[in-house]
């Protein structure tokens, strides 16, 4: 849509792009031409306006918007693009484009805007407003007053997120969904003018800023021809960051700072997108060096410093060492709240999608990348012998349902040197099942030289298992070693950024040495390195294997010098191709390694490649193919027999399948959300399918329980209901917890204690959920502190109709009351008064005695005489 000429002023939003900017039942007229795909918008100007001169809500597709002149507006331009969860696998990128445009924060002459118009933080269902006043109104921060160009966000309807309900319940620059994977803002021919960052009304006004409510993702935003006119102490940007005290205890004890990992009741949570803010300058008109540069918010990416100066405590950000090569601080830069890198930074973005069962619910972070080759220090804490280090926690939690029941994506974004050979560490155990990106290269023209090595050091409860990696969903053929790659025979090289995308190398070393002398795995370095290049995506699954044990009387250096036939051998033994089978660890028997003794090897035997790949695509396993069991089966005592074991001196033997192990997740709801816990089986032995049981709850509610229990019921809409924390044990029960979400808590407690009395007694649990067993049902308040009944509740039900007709009826009784009280003392009590006192005078003359009760004290002619009722102190007490 391309227009010219248009304007608009003096209103709160000037151009509003929307696929339709209401809630269904207002009934918006939607065009049945409306795109899909993308939106072209332009050909206006906005002036003197209240909140965005230019919004975009949640349309779905593309943006470019062209010829457009915002003057004095809060936000000049801000966007929320949706994408549907296909786009989610990174293969198309997002894109948002800005050209010929123009943002002025001020007109010519026009010292400030207004000390009492500035961004403001406000209260809606997704309730931002805590976040947006901890951050970015927070202890002695500056106000903003007006901004340019806002940052653009990418979204998806990926894991039940959708676009918000729009003003007033939802600010417009808000966002309850989980973004995209990629995403690019290519701003080309902006021009931006009057934007002081301290004005003469004690604001800072800048011409590009982050997004005030998001705080998960900033996707790439790139610049070039770009002019500026009159811009002041640091105007052009500003980012807010983490570091530092937060001035927001955890609690009357416990000083609370920034990205302190360890803090019991914000260290799972550091939002990740402040810090990792980045703008790139194509041609250098944005920082006016006439050459590409970046602007950086990461204060530890630009520095040499390892690990250890920070670990994961919060207070140790203060002691940052000194900056790196290309990267420099200056006072203007100091304005901006950001580092400034030069054309030998090459920056690219690494992006991390945890695939596993469990994504939503553990939290395998943080994560940490830095310069390095992967190996962790005596603590467990990665090394980062390079420096540049990195720090990422995943996005919070989205959609009301995601807030109630603690779920949210473990996503991971990063920012890499293009060629860098980078250490990527989990602090908690890594996930089985990921998948990188590498994208946003396009800027550098280095065509087929973009690239990076990851170093990833496995470690937890799955380590021992086989690491597949795949390509675009092919899988690549294993490349394992026990040690080094130039200590294998024949040597081999370490993965480079210019190889293939997928060329890696697992080294499953163990060091004997310190196995025996602290009593446990001692060194084991265990770390895959493999190459991400762009337009190519790569998975790493961890994969079930046969775990084989051999002891054989032998001491430890002499079978090291001969080790390299034995998987040969047992392979052979076993019937399977030899590259099926590796080392996983050898260590002594016994402590007489050189004299005598025996020795312990360990060998994995992977999965046929048929598995791996009906396993990646999800298809169904023959028996030939699923041949671990059948493997595992023939290896019994009498293998050791065996003619292709005949030059090994092998005492016993011993075999186990070790598949991908998911911990049972506890249950986990917020607290004061309650719920009901179920524990149930489908009739007939069927899959348990969540989505229809909440379907079918959702159903009757709207059906039977608005007219047995209370008629709100009735506009019960999807996602009203949840099952979550959804577990199926090994018997087939199936445990979960049910929510109702609400918009009234109240209706969410009285429908679960309702749902709770027929789902606990098998004769009626079938009203609610025919075909399903309920074996047992338990109701949890869980902290819950609202009223307990629809009657208790007359006073909490936002927008009532009836707390509003109660309101004005107990308003009017309590006006009259006071007028009725107001004419009683001020009219009839006074009038009497005055009766009283002209028949005392009247009394007194004739001579008689009259009872005028206590006296009062006199007053002169200058004070004033005691009031015979109290008077309202100001407009607010009227």
């Amino acid at each position: 849509m391309q227009w010219s000429n248009n304007y608009a002023h003096s209103v709160r939003d000037g151009l509003l792009v929307a696929q339709e900017p209401a809630e269904s039942f207002f009934n918006w007229a939607e065009d049945s031409t409306t795109p899909s795909t993308c939106r072209h918008v332009g050909g206006v100007t906005a002036y003197w306006v209240g909140d965005h001169g230019l919004i975009n809500w949640y349309a779905p597709g593309d943006f470019v918007v062209t010829d457009l002149t915002v003057v004095e507006a809060t936000i000049g331009s801000s966007a929320i693009l949706m994408y549907p969860p296909a786009n989610v696998v990174g293969q198309t990128i997002p894109t948002a484009r800005y050209s010929n445009v123009a943002f002025a924060g001020y007109w010519n002459g026009q010292s400030c805007r207004s000390t009492e118009h500035v961004w403001k933080c406000k209260k809606s269902l997704l309730d931002s407003k805590p976040w947006c006043e901890f951050f970015h109104r927070g202890h002695n921060q500056q106000a903003m007053g007006v901004t340019g160009l806002g940052e653009t966000l990418f979204t998806s309807s990926e894991f039940g997120g959708k676009k918000t309900k729009g003003e007033q319940k939802f600010r417009w620059t808000e966002m309850d969904s989980f973004s995209t994977v990629g995403g690019q803002v290519i701003v080309n021919g902006a021009h931006f003018a009057n934007f002081d960052g301290n004005d003469g009304c004690g604001l800072k006004n800048v011409a590009v800023h982050q997004n005030p409510y998001s705080n998960d993702t900033f996707h790439h935003h790139q610049f070039s021809q770009v002019s500026w006119s009159n811009i002041r102490n640091g105007g052009e940007v500003y980012m807010r960051t983490m570091y530092g005290n937060t001035h927001h205890p955890a609690d009357d004890f416990t000083e609370t700072w920034y990205l302190d990992y360890d803090n019991f009741k914000y260290g799972a949570y550091w939002p990740d997108s402040p810090n990792h803010q980045l703008l790139i300058d194509v041609d250098g008109t944005f920082t006016g060096t006439g050459r590409r540069s970046s602007i950086v918010a990461s204060q530890t990416l630009t520095r040499n410093d390892q690990f250890s100066t920070y670990g994961y405590n919060g207070r140790n950000f203060r002691n940052l060492g000194p900056m790196r090569a290309g990267c420099v601080e200056s006072e203007r830069t100091r304005s901006w709240n950001a580092v400034q890198c030069d054309s030998t930074v090459e920056w690219l973005s690494v992006i991390i999608d945890n695939l596993s069962e469990d994504r939503l619910t553990r939290r395998p972070g943080p994560v940490v990348m830095c310069k390095g080759d992967g190996m962790i220090d005596v603590n467990g804490w990665p090394l980062c012998q390079g420096g540049q280090v990195q720090y990422a926690s995943g996005p919070v939690m989205k959609g009301k349902a995601g807030r109630a029941i603690l779920e949210r994506m473990t996503r991971y974004w990063f920012h890499a040197e293009n060629n860098g050979n980078l250490t990527l560490a989990f602090r908690g155990q890594p996930p089985e099942n990921m998948r990188f990106y590498l994208q946003d290269h396009e800027y550098l023209n280095v065509g087929s030289n973009a690239g990076v090595t990851l170093n990833l050091r496995y470690h937890g409860l799955n380590s021992q298992l086989r690491v597949g990696v795949y390509v675009n969903g092919v899988r690549q053929r294993p490349v394992v070693g026990y040690g080094y790659p130039h200590e294998q025979s024949p040597p081999r090289t370490w993965p480079a950024s210019t190889d293939p995308a997928g060329t890696h190398y697992h080294d499953k070393y163990v060091n004997s040495e310190e196995y025996t002398r602290i009593g446990n795995q001692g060194v084991q370095r265990n770390v895959l390195s493999f190459v991400l290049r762009p337009g190519s995506v790569v998975d790493l699954r961890q994969e079930p294997i046969v775990q084989v044990t051999a002891t054989l009387s032998m001491p430890l250096d002499e079978f090291f010098n001969n080790k390299e036939t034995f998987p040969a051998a047992m392979a052979n033994a076993l019937g399977i191709p030899e590259d099926r089978m590796k080392f996983a660890k050898i260590v002594p028997g016994t402590t007489r390694r050189r004299q005598g003794g025996t020795t312990v090897v360990e060998l994995s035997v992977q999965q046929s490649e048929a598995a791996a790949n009906a396993n990646y695509a999800g298809t169904a396993l023959g028996e030939e193919q699923n041949d671990l069991a059948a493997i595992a089966a023939r290896v019994t005592p009498d293998l050791v027999q065996s003619s292709s074991l005949s030059n090994w001196p092998v005492a016993s033997v011993e075999a186990t399948v070790v598949k991908v192990a998911i911990p049972v997740p506890e249950v986990n709801v917020a607290s004061g959300t309650p719920y009901v816990l179920l524990n149930a089986t489908r009739n007939g032995g069927a899959t348990m399918n969540t989505t229809l049981m909440e379907m079918a709850v959702e159903n009757y509610a709207k059906t039977v329980m608005n007219i047995t229990v209370d008629a709100q019921f009735n506009v019960t809409e999807r996602g009203d209901v949840v099952m979550s924390n959804v577990h199926t044990d090994a018997a087939g029960f199936t445990r979960m917890a049910m929510l109702m979400l609400y918009e009234n808590t109240t209706v969410s407690f009285i429908g679960l204690q309702h749902l709770y009395n027929l789902l606990s007694n098998s004769s009626t649990s079938g009203q609610v959920l025919p075909g399903y067993t309920i074996h047992s049902a338990e109701f949890s308040e869980n902290g819950y502190g609202g009223q307990r009944s629809s009657d208790d509740d007359l006073w909490g039900v936002e927008g009532s109709v009836l707390k509003f007709a109660v309101g004005v009826a107990v308003g009017l009784i309590v006006v009259c009351a006071i007028g009725a009280a107001v004419l009683y003392c001020c009219i009839y009590k006074r009038t009497a008064k005055h009766a009283d006192r002209a028949e005392q005078q009247a009394k007194a003359a004739a001579g008689e005695e009259y009872d005028v009760g206590p006296s009062k004290p006199v007053h002169s002619p200058n004070e004033p005489a005691e009031e015979d009722s109290e008077q309202p102190q100001g407009a607010d007490n009227v």
